[in-house]
């Protein structure tokens, strides 16, 4: 698997010498730019040398508060700056985006451009930034918005435009548009190579390395990423060599070129500190997924829960889900369905974990646009009503035109509102679109729920074939019965797109036809009916509990009353009352027992779980063994 990570860097003896130095010239008492310059210079050494998050954030604030302090504006302007890349690289985006579009507005309100030329790169790769923010949301509208305009200020002031082309490609890439990626990124080539830019050239090597990888042509994804190598070797950049050495291992394992996957991980790992747990995690990783692909499942599976232990140290749910992904495939190849059944376990856990965490991001960044286009809404606005204004002032000094001008303003003042109107019309059209956003990944989670439980029925499934002891085979395939009536509710409610409620007939009828297919035996003749008069349907929170309860009266009729007879019927009514009380019957053809001594027997786990599911309706339960067996459930709604 292609992994196109940002390594930590192994720190050397002349970068411990430039901290040291920076450390002591910020213990000045002297307030002034140049300890903002050095607040400046630690919160980036901190951010890309040591990946220390927290100490970037602490310096750029400290060099912010400073500037401030002395009102020196440049350092406002780059403080912003770095603080949005801080979160940005701690993939805070909204925050990212807060504080990058603050110092844009900073920017061009305090028309820096005019005095700091040195300023207008700075400006221009802000920009560039947030384009890159938004390609990753996703949001091509305002990440094209960004890119285009940093192109433009690049032309504006005839500086390079090397950034705002290899971010154009970056934006088509994430469209699956690689023939414009590929192009953007070569002219990005021509002008970083002009400008002898190494550093920026081994990054878009990298790109076209990336967008050949794609393409599965791996062998001029190879070529690519050696000049990529060769360049971070020529800045010294031990993070970029890094980088280089770990795709080119990856490449190689896709050609099933082992020996120099092998070699290229090995040197890779040679310049990773050991306080470098991300680059660890991957190379580590990487090993693992190489020995699988010798069919090493034994050292695939040491491999692999070394990596799982980096994951956990920097407490990446994901990187976890990689690592147990890897140790899954490896015993299911040595047939180990003990194992293969807990691991699989740990990643539905993990997944489900994953994607609450994904929605909230999501509904963040969801409001995040919506903001972001109403204070564009009121930008627009205020500006025309500051125009009005003007033109109301100049009136006031040429009394004889008042008149005139009045209702000018007056027909001036309509057509902006009514412009406004008409914004605002679209704006809530895009809303609209929101709000189906939002009903959309309502029913990815139903739909990903029932996935996560075929999932599980699956390996039950698997481990009741790989069993032959009979009692534990008849609780796994019972459990699996349990779960696939659970599984049907999500499947009503993905089918039908409605969230809130379960047609209760229907899916009886469903649930009974995949019983009867299971469970009919020996039986010559079997029938069932449901009577519902009231067409009644019910919340989740009911259905489910109701599902299985059917589950386990239809196993208990055909497992104990149809066991010695040809012919067997199940009868089933429900009614509600005007109150929204429920009221569910189940009969059977059989001749019944005594249920209350089939409750006091240890094998009696499922007459049991009817009885919790009962008290979780909050209901009653009623049997009457006159004529056959008839159980009865009266409960209320609990919408």
């Amino acid at each position: 698997m292609w992994l196109f990570v940002l390594f930590t860097p192994f720190l050397t003896l002349a970068q411990t010498s430039k901290l040291d130095s920076l450390l002591s010239a910020t213990n000045s008492p002297t307030k002034d730019t140049t300890q903002v310059f050095n607040f400046l210079k630690l919160s980036n050494f901190s951010r890309v040398e040591e990946i220390n998050y927290t100490r970037a954030s602490e310096y750029a604030n400290k060099a912010l508060t400073l500037s401030k302090e002395i009102n020196f504006k440049q350092g406002i302007f780059k403080s912003s700056i770095a603080l949005g890349y801080v979160e940005r690289d701690m993939g805070n985006r909204v925050n990212a985006i807060n504080f990058l579009e603050n110092g844009i507005q900073y920017f061009e309100s305090n028309k820096l451009g005019n005095e700091h030329l040195e300023l207008i790169p700075n400006f221009i790769s802000t920009h560039t930034a947030l384009a890159n923010i938004f390609a990753n949301v996703p949001d091509f509208e305002l990440a094209q918005k960004y890119a285009y305009k940093a192109l433009s200020k690049a032309d504006e002031f005839k500086v390079s435009k090397g950034q705002s082309l290899l971010v154009l490609s970056i934006i088509f890439s994430k469209q699956k548009n690689l023939k414009e990626a590929k192009i953007n990124a070569l002219k990005a080539l021509e002008d970083f190579e002009e400008n002898n830019a190494f550093d920026d050239l081994a990054r878009t090597y990298a790109y076209l390395a990336r967008y050949a990888y794609q393409e599965e042509n791996y062998q001029n994804a190879i070529g690519f990423y050696l000049k990529s190598y060769q360049n971070y070797k020529k800045v010294k950049s031990t993070y970029g060599q890094r980088i280089a050495l770990y795709n080119l291992a990856s490449s190689y394992l896709k050609l099933a070129d082992f020996e120099k996957a092998d070699d290229y991980a090995q040197q890779a790992l040679s310049i990773t500190g050991k306080n470098d747990l991300v680059g660890l995690f991957y190379l580590t990783q990487l090993r693992a997924e190489l020995a699988h692909s010798q069919k090493k499942y034994a050292d695939a599976l040491t491999l692999s829960k070394k990596a799982l232990e980096f994951a956990i140290n920097v407490k990446s749910k994901s990187q976890q889900v990689e690592a147990y992904n890897t140790m899954l495939t490896s015993y299911l190849a040595i047939k180990d369905t003990g194992n293969s059944f807990l691991v699989s376990q740990k990643i539905l856990v993990l997944k489900d974990s994953l994607y609450s965490i994904e929605l909230a991001k999501n509904t963040a960044e969801l409001a995040k646009k919506y903001d972001l286009k109403s204070k564009e809404q009121k930008i627009e606005f205020l500006d025309k009503e500051n125009l009005i204004m003007k033109e109301t002032s100049k009136n006031d000094k040429i009394i004889e035109w008042v008149m005139g001008f009045g209702i000018l303003s007056l027909f001036l003042a309509s057509f902006f509102y009514y412009q406004n109107f008409r914004k605002q019309k679209k704006a809530n059209v895009k809303i609209n679109k929101q709000s189906e956003q939002v009903k959309t990944l309502m029913n990815e989670l139903h739909h990903r729920v029932k996935n996560n439980i075929q999932y599980m029925i699956s390996i039950l499934n698997m481990q009741a074939r790989a069993t032959n002891n009979d009692e534990a085979k008849s609780a796994l395939v019972n459990s699996e019965n349990r779960l696939k009536s659970i599984a049907l509710v999500h499947d009503k409610l993905y089918a039908t797109n409605k969230l809130r409620s379960v047609k209760l007939k229907h899916y009886l009828n469903d649930l009974l036809k995949d019983l009867t297919n299971q469970h009919k035996g020996d039986l010559n003749e079997f029938n069932f009916s449901i009577e519902d008069d009231k067409n009644v349907s019910v919340s989740l929170a009911v259905a489910v509990p109701f599902g299985l309860i059917i589950n386990e009266l239809v196993t208990n009729s055909f497992k104990y009353s149809f066991k010695n007879v040809d012919t067997g019927s199940v009868q089933i009514k429900l009614s509600k009352d005007t109150a929204n009380n429920f009221l569910f019957s189940y009969r059977d053809s059989g001749p019944g027992f005594d249920v209350a001594s089939a409750k006091n027997s240890p094998n009696k786990l499922g007459l049991k779980l009817i009885d919790l599911l009962v008290e979780q309706l909050n209901g009653t339960t009623k049997y009457d063994l006159s004529q056959g067996l008839l159980f009865t459930i009266q409960f209320s709604n609990q919408e």
